[in-house]
């Protein structure tokens, strides 16, 4: 309620009759608003009264209330006797319907409620009062809680020449927000200027819940303070707006796990199916593994991949370096056991090692490099044979071009024959270097291992 938005009459009671008045008034704009006025300074016991019509609730447990008004410097009175007053009462009194008469409830304190005895910072004299100069006072009070429908409020004279020249009720409340990624309601302040009422905020959509319970606490003075918890945008989407806001990750963009962070652009050989992705797919002919990170880019080397991977789950395993022992060798494989369980552990390797140094003689049988229980591990730099279309384009690109004419001599001259050989058949087309023999010999079980992959696949 506000009294100088008024067009007409306040209409409020008025007891007894001869006591308060609504007229025409002046705020410190000189604005014309209605007021109530009362000076009964030279009759003593005064006990005027005038009362608000019914105000609604609205929900509120405080409520607050400013009052504008003058009051006469009772020494400024000629002649004013000694019960002369510069101060008023303030009363409230609750009720769920508008039931007041004149005479009900009682003009007395008891069945209202006192609020305050309200005094004036400044009050005003005749030479004031004639000179034009307005001293307007403006006093605030709450009371609360209240918990009825709704209220009247009451002004007591007992003495005092003044005017009641503006009068707002209301309520405080902090305003709904977005905050931390949650939405909070529009929430009223609690009963006492030191409530804090929780508020429960609910994520903003496309936003997950963190940590705890999303909470806001509305103080007495209608703002937000202690936030608790906080929501951030899901997988597919990030935060803007100032985190208002969880947007879709546009198209070639992905976002693989929920928190702050920005939407990635894809990989490279790769793209998304929809906004809002969480991954990117690889694009035809490009491939990643499903263990590899989200981020990392498509290649067109899924065949030996594959080839490796399979290698290993079918218990290949490197081929011993040249020269290395038969010994050395089996401890090698035992470390390579799929199973962690059946590995040795340290404690074993030391002790196998250092029986091996004290026995030299454990260390003169090697194990052949044509063994077939053996795959080399391919690496970056082994080609891959079927995009070749002859011996001699494989042999370019493995650098050993230099035997072209002695596998063509030998009749080694298709890839089904090649992959067939042997380190003997190896040593019988010319190849007399050791570095050579092991290049070529890797090739072509890495070659062998291609061809399995590729007849399991038809299969």
């Amino acid at each position: 309620m506000d009294s100088t938005t008024a067009t007409a009459e306040l209409g409020w009671t008025i007891y007894p009759s001869q006591g308060w008045e609504e007229v025409s008034g002046y705020d410190e704009n000189m604005n014309t608003i209605r007021t109530y006025q009362v000076c009964n300074v030279f009759d003593s016991s005064q006990n005027n009264w005038v009362r608000t019509k019914y105000i609604r609730r609205r929900g509120a447990q405080r409520i607050h209330v400013q009052m504008k008004f003058s009051v006469r410097d009772c020494s400024s009175i000629p002649n004013v006797p000694g019960s002369c007053k510069e101060t008023f009462n303030l009363y409230y009194y609750e009720s769920d319907s508008d039931t007041a008469t004149k005479s009900s409830p009682s003009w007395m304190e008891n069945p209202w409620v006192k609020v305050d005895t309200i005094a004036a910072d400044e009050s005003f004299s005749q030479v004031d009062l004639g000179g034009r100069i307005m001293k307007i006072n403006s006093e605030v009070r709450s009371f609360g809680p209240v918990s009825r429908n709704g209220f009247y409020l009451a002004f007591q004279d007992y003495g005092a020449c003044m005017s009641l020249i503006a009068v707002r009720v209301y309520y405080r409340k902090c305003p709904s927000v977005i905050q931390n990624g949650a939405v909070f309601p529009e929430t009223l302040s609690g009963a006492e200027s030191t409530s804090l009422v929780a508020a429960r905020g609910v994520c903003v959509p496309n936003g997950e819940e963190v940590d705890v319970p999303i909470k806001l606490y509305c103080n007495g003075d209608g703002e937000w303070m202690v936030p608790i918890g906080r929501c951030m945008c899901k997988a597919g989407y990030e935060a803007v707006e100032n985190g208002t806001v969880c947007r879709a990750c546009v198209s070639g963009f992905f976002k693989a796990a929920q928190g702050d962070h920005k939407c990635l652009q894809c990989p490279i050989n790769s793209r998304t199916t929809s906004e809002g992705a969480t991954n990117c797919v690889c694009r035809n002919g490009y491939y990643r593994t499903d263990s590899d990170p989200s981020q990392m880019p498509c290649t067109s080397c899924y065949v030996n991949v594959v080839t490796v991977i399979n290698a290993i789950e079918q218990d290949y395993r490197l081929p011993p370096p040249m020269d290395c022992p038969s010994a050395l060798h089996q401890l090698m494989l035992d470390c390579w056991q799929k199973d962690r369980n059946n590995r040795p552990k340290f404690s074993q390797i030391v002790s196998t090692l250092d029986k091996m140094i004290r026995n030299p003689n454990s260390l003169k049988a090697m194990t052949p490099l044509s063994s077939s229980v053996h795959l080399p591990l391919l690496d970056r730099s082994t080609p891959d044979f079927s995009s070749f279309s002859t011996v001699d384009e494989w042999l370019d690109a493995i650098k050993m071009g230099q035997y072209k004419e002695n596998f063509a001599n030998e009749g080694f001259n298709s890839f089904d024959v090649v992959s067939q050989m042997t380190m003997e058949d190896i040593h019988r087309v010319g190849v007399t270097l050791a570095g050579h023999q092991k290049k070529i010999l890797n090739s072509i079980q890495s070659m062998r291992a291609q061809m399995n992959q590729i007849t399991s696949v038809e299969v």
